[in-house]
C-alpha cells in the first residue's frame, strides 16, 4: 500500500489504532488517510494555518517548496491516545485539532523563540495531556493542557490546574522548561514507560535523560556523530535512530 501525492518530503507519519486513520506530514499539509479498504484514500487535508482543504488541492506528482502566505512548514505531529486530538508543530506554535470535527480548537504560542522540531505527548487523568516540545532554540518545554475552544499562550498559562474544574472550561499550565537543554537543536523526544523521565536527543548526537519532577539531568551519553532523529524505549533499553 502506498500513500501518494505529497508535495515534498514526508517528515512524519502517525497511525491511530482506535480510528484506523494514518496521518502524514509534508510541507504545510497534514494528510489524513483511511487505510481500512484495499486501497488507501485521503479523506481530509489540514494545513498549518488551521484550514481544511480539499484532498486534490494538496495532491501533486512534482516536488514543490512553495507555500502561500500564512502557512509554515510542519515539523512534527502527535495524537492523543483516543485519536480525538492532533497536535501539529509549525514554526514556534503548536496547533491543536479536534479530530471528531476536523476543526482547529486552539494553539500553544509564546513558548519558544524558534521553530518547534519535535513533540512528545502523554495522556493524563481529567483529560489534561502532557505536551512536551523541543525546539531549535535549545529549550525543552512541557505543559499540562485541557483545550476546548481555546487559544493558549505557554508563557501566560495559569500556575495551577483545578482538579474540580469543568472539562468544558479552558485550562492549562506550563509545568516547566529546561533552558539550554542541549547545545544544538532538539530533534527527538520520548517518555520512558512507567517512569517520570524524559529522553531527548539533539542534532549533535547527544542523548540525555531528564527527571520530569524537578527538571534534573539524570544522565547523558554521546549516542551518534549525526543528529538523533528518533528515540523510543522499553523498560530496559533505549533505541535511537540516526544517519
Amino acid at each position: 500500500m502506498t500513500l501518494p501525492g505529497h508535495p515534498n518530503n514526508v517528515v512524519a507519519v502517525r497511525y491511530c489504532s482506535y480510528t484506523g486513520l494514518v496521518f502524514s506530514v509534508s510541507t504545510y499539509f497534514v494528510k489524513v488517510w483511511d487505510i481500512r479498504a484495499s486501497s488507501a484514500k485521503c479523506v481530509k487535508t489540514l494545513t498549518s494555518a488551521g484550514q481544511l482543504v480539499t484532498s486534490t488541492a494538496s495532491s501533486t506528482t512534482t516536488r514543490t517548496l512553495s507555500m502561500p502566505a500564512g502557512e509554515t512548514q510542519i515539523n512534527d505531529i502527535r495524537l492523543n491516545r483516543s485519536g480525538s486530538r492532533l497536535y501539529a508543530a509549525a514554526g514556534n506554535t503548536i496547533r491543536v485539532w479536534d479530530l471528531n470535527k476536523f476543526q482547529t480548537i486552539g494553539k500553544l504560542t509564546g513558548g519558544h523563540s524558534a521553530a518547534v522540531m519535535v513533540m512528545a505527548t502523554e495522556d493524563q487523568e481529567h483529560d489534561t495531556p502532557i505536551v512536551v516540545s523541543g525546539s531549535k532554540d535549545h529549550y525543552i518545554k512541557w505543559g499540562s493542557v485541557c483545550v476546548k475552544d481555546w487559544s493558549g499562550d505557554l508563557t501566560k498559562l495559569p500556575t495551577q490546574v483545578s482538579r474540580n474544574a469543568s472539562p468544558d472550561k479552558p485550562r492549562g499550565t506550563l509545568v516547566d522548561s529546561i533552558s539550554n537543554a542541549h547545545k544544538d537543536w532538539i530533534c527527538a523526544l520520548d517518555f520512558v514507560p512507567g517512569r517520570q523521565m524524559l529522553l531527548s536527543g539533539c542534532r549533535a548526537g547527544q542523548l540525555k535523560v531528564w527527571q520530569m519532577e524537578d527538571c534534573s539531568l539524570v544522565g547523558e551519553v554521546k549516542g551518534h556523530d549525526s543528529p538523533i532523529n528518533a528515540i523510543c524505549s522499553n523498560s530496559s533499553h533505549i533505541f535511537t535512530a540516526s544517519r
